[in-house]
């Protein structure tokens, strides 16, 4: 091979890098405002799925304590169940009304960051996009 032969292959070689550049760079062009608009709506469905599970939490935290302390009698439930693993002594009760706090306290907590991040992604996506870049970076 002489150098001709060589500089020719070389050309080519690098016409044919740079077209598949072009093609790659318009196929970005094309494909990344659809990825950016699928992952807001992930987080936003997601936000939103977090924020019902936090509000089944707390009617969880609210409602079996009471059934607890009324050995379900109310509910036409099995009072076998709450008689024999729920005393209505003032271990039981005190167990109720520290199941109570901490669900609610837990419901609260999910509720309030994941209806933030859902209110975040509606209002400035943006904003919210700069923020998770900058998490990943760091």
């Amino acid at each position: 091979m002489n150098k001709e032969e060589v500089l020719d292959q070389i050309e080519l070689l690098l016409k044919e890098t740079v077209e598949v550049l072009k093609q790659g760079k318009q196929l970005a062009e094309e494909e990344i405002p659809l990825i950016i608009q699928e992952f807001l709506t992930w987080e936003l469905v997601s936000s939103i799925m977090w924020v019902v599970i936090g509000v089944i939490l707390f009617l969880i935290g609210r409602y079996l304590p009471h059934m607890w302390l009324n050995d379900g009698r109310e509910y036409d439930l099995d009072e076998k169940f709450f008689s024999r693993y729920c005393s209505r002594n003032d271990s039981g009760v005190i167990l109720a009304y520290m199941l109570f706090i901490l669900l609610t306290f837990i419901s609260f907590i999910m509720v309030l960051v994941n209806l933030f991040n859902a209110i975040k992604i509606i209002i400035a996506p943006r904003v919210y996009l700069i923020e998770w870049a900058s998490d990943l970076v760091s």
